[in-house]
């Protein structure tokens, strides 16, 4: 099953076990969509420039439907889901995290003041890009410990460059290899590796346009 996630009409479920002709299976209202992700036959939606993420229920992909939604109080920017739980970034007040074994209205477990826009979680690693000064701005990605949900402790913070060229649109784990993270960036690709708790610069290729 493949689940389509639309700017304009919503997101689709599509039957794609047969890969010469894709067959549709059904709909939910939900335009504007920018990001999604499965758990436990729940997919979580994000629409752009929203305060809520969409809980869908696609245990019948013919009949998908919503079930709940988590609301916060500014747009949330970006999430992950590592194991049962998932992790977003709001604008203004920083990490929450919400605890999926209850889909219809995940509790919040954890809160974490910071900046940032871009997330991803691995084990009791998370990463947060993030941009900090006067226009155009630094990039930078941020490693923080999250063994304890109730403390989170910041163990490196790494500077890409210039924001115009190096803000993060994807971060993309790669734990099975060095380098431990591929950086999607506006106008580069960044490779970063951890050591002893520090994150360094590996590579990059900066795109021409």
């Amino acid at each position: 099953i493949a689940y389509i996630g639309t700017f304009y009409t919503g997101l689709y479920t599509l039957d794609v076990s047969n890969l010469k002709e894709h067959f549709y299976l059904g709909q939910v209202d939900l335009p504007n969509l920018t990001s999604t992700e499965l758990f436990n036959s729940h997919l979580y939606c994000l629409p752009y420039s929203d305060s809520s993420l969409y809980i869908v229920d696609v245990n019948n992909p013919s009949f998908p439907e919503i079930v709940g939604e988590i609301i916060t109080d500014n747009n949330i920017l970006d999430f992950c889901i590592q194991d049962s739980l998932l992790y977003l970034v709001e604008v203004g007040n920083g990490i929450r995290v919400y605890d999926l074994r209850y889909p219809a209205s995940p509790p919040e477990i954890a809160f974490h003041e910071t900046t940032g826009y871009k997330i991803n979680v691995y084990e009791n690693y998370l990463f947060l890009s993030d941009s900090f000064g006067n226009y155009p701005g630094t990039a930078r990605l941020k490693l923080f410990d999250i063994e304890n949900l109730d403390n989170f402790q910041l163990l490196s913070d790494l500077n890409l460059g210039e924001a115009t060229d190096y803000s993060v649109k994807k971060i993309m784990l790669n734990f099975s290899d060095s380098p431990n993270l591929i950086l999607g960036c506006r106008r580069s690709v960044v490779t970063v590796s951890i050591h002893e708790n520090e994150l360094q610069h590996e590579n990059e290729y900066i795109l021409n346009s």
